[in-house]
């Protein structure tokens, strides 16, 4: 039953934006697979995190309890999920347990993702999987797309293929975006995660800015100002002059650059980090960028409360760099201004940003 109640969670998830299912893969002996591994190791340069879970054995007798633990940073998904999923019955007062109308409970354990301390906490329980009750197994995860690769990786042996959850890859997410696809699957092309709400892309600009600097704030027109890195530079000249900042951070670009690395950080079976040359070219814009006053030097980063100030109506920064998620879970709480005054237009190199992956997200069985 629990199996069931988490693959429709899975197919209820995918309804509301998309999640990754992961997990153990089923013994094929019948017998209970207790292998795990937990990676910590942070190959992206962000937090880490990986998952291993527990299996049901293949004749179905695996103890499997009555409670479905979900691990995540926020309260995102689980507002979503009980949007979306008919068997909701009713969430506790403190957003902690949500109950379903067979009785199963979904108990949501939610860390900052903060320092490091989301994966920490998620890791651990995964290195107490094989011992632990069947109420307190880690029965589902979310991830980012930074990290994902670890927990997704066949070697790893923690997230379960699709296929083996029931989903139909050509039927059941036969429109997913290619980089999704890719960035869930292990080097053998296996698809071991969805995702819910990993992105394409965009340049959210204020409208008010653009106005005054370009003299008009259409997406097209201000979209040919952003075009590629090449004449953003020359546009952020502009903005310079009028006393604006084209981006809040220097972190803010390195999704761009990242995104597109031909090789990992780390290749299988060696144990050197080689930095691809596109991360070094990010390393030498960004230090050019700040030089050249084009990002502001008081914003370390991202996530601070600096760079969501940076957001608000009393700041000179021009841009952001987000994917749709961005928009509303960042950028909205952040402005104190009238609504309608951003608009979105391409960036000036593709890239994907979010959850899943296995997100911003990863299930595990």
């Amino acid at each position: 039953m629990k199996k069931k109640c988490i693959s429709m969670l899975l197919a209820a998830a995918v309804v509301a934006g998309t999640l990754a299912g992961c997990g153990n893969s089923a013994n094929p002996s019948g017998t209970d697979s207790q292998k795990q591994t937990v990676g910590t190791e942070n190959a992206g340069g962000t937090d880490s995190q990986k998952q291993t879970v527990e299996t049901e054995n293949a004749g179905g007798t695996a103890a499997e309890g009555k409670v479905i633990n979900i691990y995540s940073w926020n309260n995102e998904f689980r507002q979503r999920v009980e949007a979306v999923y008919s068997e909701v019955k009713e969430t506790s007062a403190d957003g902690t347990v949500t109950y379903l109308n067979d009785g199963t409970e979904i108990h949501w354990i939610i860390n900052p993702n903060q320092d490091g301390v989301y994966q920490q906490k998620l890791d651990e329980a995964l290195l107490n999987q094989a011992s632990a009750a069947a109420d307190n197994k880690v029965d589902i995860f979310l991830s980012e797309t930074d990290y994902v690769n670890k927990y997704t990786d066949a070697d790893a042996d923690v997230a379960m293929p699709l296929v083996d959850l029931g989903i139909d890859l050509d039927a059941d997410l036969g429109d997913q975006y290619g980089f999704t696809k890719v960035t869930a699957s292990d080097v053998n092309g296996v698809q071991r995660a969805s995702t819910w709400q990993c992105c394409p892309g965009l340049l959210v600009y204020r409208r008010d800015i653009a106005k005054e600097v370009f003299g008009t704030d259409d997406p097209v027109q201000v979209g040919e100002k952003v075009k590629d890195w090449d004449t953003i530079k020359q546009t952020a000249e502009e903005l310079k002059a009028k006393g604006y900042y084209t981006f809040s951070s220097y972190a803010d670009t390195f999704r761009l650059y990242g995104n597109s690395i031909a090789e990992p950080w780390v290749k299988s079976g060696e144990t050197v980090i080689k930095v691809d040359q596109k991360i070094m070219n990010w390393v030498k814009d960004s230090k050019e960028w700040l030089d050249a006053g084009y990002l502001d030097k008081n914003i370390k980063g991202q996530w601070n409360s600096d760079w969501n100030q940076a957001m608000g109506s009393k700041s000179n920064v021009f841009a952001f760099l987000f994917p749709a998620w961005g928009i509303d879970f960042t950028l909205k709480p952040n402005w104190d201004g009238e609504s309608g005054a951003w608009a979105v237009t391409n960036p000036p190199q593709e890239y994907n940003w979010g959850g899943f992956l296995c997100t911003r997200m990863c299930w595990y069985r």
